[in-house]
């Protein structure tokens, strides 16, 4: 997920656009989803990104939030389905395989 004008840059051209709404505590949320053919390189392992999303609807300060904090998306888990993720705590190290 990710703000507009990213999602514009990150989404395949032509992709047909999922529209859903949804209600966030008094607001209505748009969310506008679209293929994506941009990989997430972790060292050596790159992840396909298959859909890219953003939202309409969030309160100026939500928005603001995640705009000038220097985030430009959030990613859950979904992208990982196909993957293996070892967490190291002790050395606090990540792999993907």
């Amino acid at each position: 997920m990710t703000y507009k004008e990213e999602w514009q840059n990150l989404k395949t051209p032509n992709s047909k656009i999922n529209i859903e709404k949804a209600q966030s505590w008094n607001n209505v949320l748009t969310t506008y989803t679209a293929d994506c053919k941009e990989h997430i390189q972790f060292k050596n392992v790159a992840i396909p990104v298959k859909q890219v999303t953003y939202v309409e609807g969030f309160s100026t300060a939500q928005f603001s939030m995640m705009k000038f904090s220097g985030m430009t998306g959030m990613l859950g888990n979904k992208i990982f389905l196909n993957n293996s993720i070892f967490i190291d705590c002790i050395d606090k190290k990540i792999g993907i395989n």
